[in-house]
């Protein structure tokens, strides 16, 4: 019993610990300060390009090869504040997803590690999804259940990278994808390369029943029984770097 445990312990919690804003430690000063620090940096890169949106990464400890684990939509509103809306968990339950635009300290708070992939787009989209966002237009783009690890090519499921990826391709399509199911078709058409992770037999059986934010279901079809296809921030900015070759990316570092 012991030794399952342990393999519990080793091989399934670390897959789905990539971090909760439900469950943040109190930060210190120097811990705030470096969200601050990172805040600045970012919007001083964004202003410095005369940005309007840019897509956002925040990142954790690397796990199964995936660093940067939350993406959010950062624009300037009327007042010249930077938002970040993005998609969440709901904290009372771990099914049900939201949106929320948070100010940008309050996008990073949750870090610990104080670095940040940053991607500002084309003029076209960036007017575009700006008022997209400010007119609810991507809403219906949410999903109805949240998975961490959410099948790219699937709508069963969403986190909030997809939700990223379906909003741009709403503007990008020109309007013409109406669901989540007509996004995704339309990012294989176009060639979007979601990220492969290996996930062993422990992890695939045990993860759902101990996290109900983590889903197998929705990859039944894969083609290796070890391996998943998500879609991450960093494949989601490759995506609109070769749709928008003008877009500008940079890793903001501590």
């Amino acid at each position: 019993m012991k030794r399952v445990l342990f393999l519990f312990m080793v091989c399934v919690i670390p897959l789905f610990s990539v971090g909760s804003v439900c469950k943040t430690e109190p930060k210190s000063k120097e811990e705030a300060i470096k969200v601050f620090d990172l805040t600045g940096k970012v919007i001083d890169f964004l202003e410095s390009n005369n940005a309007e949106l840019a897509f956002v990464a925040r990142k954790n400890k690397e796990n199964h090869g995936i660093s940067y684990t939350h993406l959010g939509m950062a624009w300037k509103d009327d007042k010249g504040k930077w938002v970040v809306t993005n998609l969440l968990q709901n904290c009372e339950n771990s099914d049900e997803l939201g949106t929320y635009d948070d100010g940008m300290a309050l996008f990073f708070a949750p870090v610990s590690i104080y670095d940040s992939l940053v991607l500002i787009p084309s003029m076209e989209t960036q007017t575009e999804l700006k008022e997209a966002i400010k007119n609810k237009e991507i809403e219906k783009f949410k999903g109805d259940v949240y998975s961490i690890n959410a099948n790219a090519w699937s709508d069963k499921y969403q986190n909030c990278v997809q939700y990223v990826l379906e909003a741009y391709v709403y503007v990008k399509s020109g309007k013409k994808v109406k669901t989540r199911r007509d996004a995704i078709n339309w990012t294989k058409v176009k060639g979007f390369r979601p990220q492969k992770i290996k996930v062993n037999l422990l992890e695939r059986t045990l993860g759902p029943l101990v996290a109900r934010n983590v889903h197998f279901d929705d990859h039944k079809d894969r083609k290796k029984p070890d391996e998943i296809e998500v879609a991450t921030a960093e494949t989601v900015m490759q995506f609109v770097q070769k749709l928008e070759p003008e877009s500008t990316l940079i890793e903001i570092k501590e």
